[in-house]
C-alpha cells in the first residue's frame, strides 16, 4: 500500500481531549477540514498529531492515527454542520518526551526545516530541507522507526497518564489521583481538568544570560510544577510563612536536582544553599 503521511498541528489547550478519550474504536475521532488542508488525503494514510501548548510548556508529536473515512459530516460545538475526515487506531508515540527522540518545534524547524505553524501538511517523499536540514522524508522515516520500536500507549493508557499528570502538586488526596477532591478546579475547553504550569525556579533568571545549562535546568520537567489556580496564586501572593512551607515542600521533592543545577548560582549571590536562595527569589526570606 502506497501510504501518504501528514503532520497535523493541534492546540492542546482547545482540542477536545474528552471527546477523543471517550470515543470508541480506540479513539476514532473526526477532524474538521479547512481550506488550507491537503486535497489528496485518502483512507489508509497516516496522520501524526502535533500538539502545541502541552502542560509542560512544550510542543510534541504525541499521537499517530490512520485515516478511516473521508468527507464525514458532523456538527460543530456551535451547531453548524462541518465536513471532517475520521482517524482511528490512535496511539501515543512520545507523551513523556523522554530519550533522544524529542520532536519539539525547535527540532522540527532546525533539524528538518519544517515550520509547524501552517495547518495540516504532507510529509512528502521528495522534499529536502534547506541548508543543514534533512527534510520531510527523514522525519517521516524517523517517526515511523520510533513508532515501531518504542513502547506506546493506547488511548485508555493515555487517559490514565493525563489524570495522574494533571493534578496539583499540593493535592495530597490519598488513593487514585483521578478521585482528587481537595484541589478541584474546572473542566477546561480540552475536556480535562484545568491546571497551570509553574516554573519553580523562575524563567526571568535566564534573561540576559548565555548559559545553556541554566536554560535547560529551568525548562526541565522537574522544574515545571502543575498547580491548581489557587495554589499558583498562593505561591506568588500568599502569606510569607505559607509560601515558605510551599517552597520547602517542592524543593525537598527534587532536592538533588535543584542542588546540582542551582547551588553555584545561589552561592554566587551569597546564599549557603538553594533553599534560602529560593526564599529570597520569592521574597519570603
Amino acid at each position: 500500500m502506497n501510504r501518504k503521511y501528514f503532520l497535523i498541528p493541534a492546540n492542546y489547550l482547545t482540542f477536545d481531549f474528552k471527546r477523543l478519550l471517550d470515543s470508541g474504536d480506540n479513539g476514532r475521532i473526526l477532524w474538521q477540514y479547512n481550506s488550507n488542508d491537503p486535497k489528496n488525503m485518502e483512507v489508509g494514510d497516516v496522520c501524526y498529531l502535533y500538539y502545541s501548548n502541552l502542560p509542560d510548556n512544550t510542543s510534541r508529536i504525541i499521537l499517530r492515527g490512520i485515516i478511516t473515512a473521508i468527507g464525514v459530516r458532523d456538527i460543530a460545538s456551535d451547531g453548524t454542520e462541518i465536513t471532517c475526515f475520521a482517524l482511528s487506531q490512535l496511539e501515543t508515540i512520545n507523551w513523556k518526551n523522554s530519550g533522544k527522540s524529542k520532536f519539539t518545534y525547535k527540532v522540527l524547524h532546525d533539524t528538518y526545516g519544517i515550520n509547524i505553524r501552517p495547518n495540516k501538511r504532507q510529509l512528502k517523499d521528495e522534499r529536502i530541507g534547506k541548508g543543514k536540514t534533512v527534510g520531510d522524508l527523514a522525519l517521516r522515516e524517523k517517526l515511523e522507526t520510533y513508532y515501531e520500536n518504542n513502547p506506546r500507549l493506547n488511548l485508555e493508557q493515555l487517559k490514565e497518564e493525563l489524570c495522574v499528570k494533571l493534578r496539583c502538586a499540593f493535592d495530597s488526596t490519598d488513593g487514585d489521583p483521578k478521585e482528587s477532591r481537595r484541589h478541584i478546579t474546572f473542566e477546561a475547553r480540552n475536556g480535562l481538568n484545568y491546571f497551570e504550569t509553574h516554573h519553580f525556579i523562575q524563567q526571568h533568571l535566564c534573561k540576559g544570560k548565555e548559559d545553556q545549562a541554566l536554560f535547560d535546568a529551568i525548562y526541565h520537567e522537574k522544574n515545571l510544577i502543575y498547580l491548581c489556580p489557587t495554589c499558583h496564586k498562593k505561591i506568588h501572593y500568599g502569606k510569607k510563612d505559607t509560601v515558605r512551607k510551599m517552597i520547602k515542600t517542592l524543593y525537598n521533592r527534587e532536592q538533588e536536582f535543584y542542588d546540582s543545577n542551582f547551588l553555584k548560582l545561589a552561592e554566587a549571590e551569597g546564599f549557603p544553599n538553594v533553599l534560602n536562595w529560593l526564599y529570597k527569589i520569592y521574597g519570603v526570606d
